[in-house]
């Protein structure tokens, strides 16, 4: 089965404006599918669309076979990250890290719950494979782009979420810690089993990242293809990676 099934998804919206054609395709579980196309093509509404940030005109969303088109974002398990990472800066990286875990299992019966001390073993255990542990007292004011962003992935990996949906991420950070943060993030879903969709324009970020790319232009899904297929035997992009 899936991780996800998209079932002709659009997006419509009120002054007449096409967001997104009508869509169907699966995301394999534990697969990195990369959303590429220039700038307007519908990428970030697509992925904004499956983590409920928007509400689709039609079709339906499906995670593991569950029908989740119309449950809001908290109740859908993901983790959505964009390229400004969503902080709390009156919070130490520390309670960053925690936050999101901690207000899941305040949900859960109180016979259900882990405890405020398995919470914090998690967070050294996330913050540790990070490299982000000696932050851990650090306000976000005081912490460099790139750290930031690590703390954000931190946080999904506290909260133990599966789905991560990530909207250009490091595309504002500088060549080498994008590079670094790639490979992070490569890593951190084969160590964790984690299914990640990736939106990005950067055609070397999409290759390196994707194990499918997902093609948009003019607000459709054109293609979705093996990183070996944008090559032509010229050794050029293909005409579904020329932007």
């Amino acid at each position: 089965m899936p991780a996800i099934r998209i079932e002709t998804l659009s997006k419509q919206y009120s002054n007449g404006t096409v967001g997104l054609k009508p869509c169907t395709f699966e995301i394999h579980s534990e697969e990195c599918l990369v959303l590429t196309g220039p700038s307007g093509s519908g990428k970030s509404t697509l992925l904004r669309l499956i983590a409920g940030l928007e509400k689709a005109s039609t079709g339906k969303i499906f995670f593991d076979g569950q029908e989740v088109q119309n449950l809001p974002p908290h109740q859908r398990q993901l983790a959505y990250l964009a390229q400004k990472p969503a902080l709390f800066p009156h919070l130490n990286v520390r309670e960053n890290l925690s936050v999101g875990r901690e207000f899941e299992e305040k949900r859960k019966p109180r016979v259900e719950r882990l405890s405020n001390v398995k919470i914090q073993g998690i967070v050294e255990e996330k913050a540790n494979s990070l490299q982000i542990a000696d932050l851990l007292q650090r306000r976000v004011h005081e912490l460099s782009g790139g750290e930031q962003q690590r703390v954000a992935l931190g946080r999904a990996l506290v909260r133990g979420v599966k789905l991560w949906l990530l909207d250009e991420p490091i595309s504002q950070l500088d060549f080498p810690l994008r590079q670094k943060l790639s490979a992070d993030i490569h890593l951190l879903k084969r160590s964790e089993g984690i299914t990640i969709v990736y939106v990005t324009h950067d055609p070397l970020e999409a290759k390196a990242l994707a194990d499918r790319l997902g093609v948009l232009e003019e607000n459709s899904l054109r293609k979705i293809v093996s990183p070996e297929e944008i090559l032509v035997s010229s050794g050029q992009p293909s005409v579904f990676f020329r932007f």
